[in-house]
């Protein structure tokens, strides 16, 4: 098995419905910011893979693990989480996903997509 191009920790803005958590000061906070579920990326030779971490996965109807192939990637942006964390905001024929990483790798993680995008 070869080593990730690149990899850590991030969250992955997920559909608000996909919630299983009734608490209502969980639901109050989703309401506000979005369903921004807790995980992990890895960037292979040909896709993006997210893995939702344990906790997150009990907060969830089903887990919100992705696999984006770079060749279904038809935009690539930066975007936002609320006023101060930058995103890298990908469209896909299968849909939209918006990722937040550490700092040190939303420009590494937009940089590999860009490049092996069609």
């Amino acid at each position: 098995m070869s080593s990730p191009l690149l990899s850590g920790m991030a969250n992955i803005l997920a559909d608000t419905r996909n919630v299983a958590a009734k608490e209502a000061v969980l639901l109050t906070t989703i309401g506000l910011v979005g369903n921004w579920v807790g995980g992990r990326f890895s960037c292979d030779a040909t896709a993006l893979s997210f893995t939702t971490n344990a906790m997150n996965r009990r907060l969830q109807t089903k887990d919100a693990d992705a696999t984006i192939p770079y060749a279904s990637i038809t935009d690539l942006q930066f975007g936002r989480m609320m006023i101060w964390a930058r995103t890298v905001d990908i469209t896909t024929d299968a849909g939209f996903f918006r990722l937040r990483t550490a700092p040190r790798h939303t420009q590494s993680l937009f940089d590999l997509l860009d490049a092996h995008r069609p």
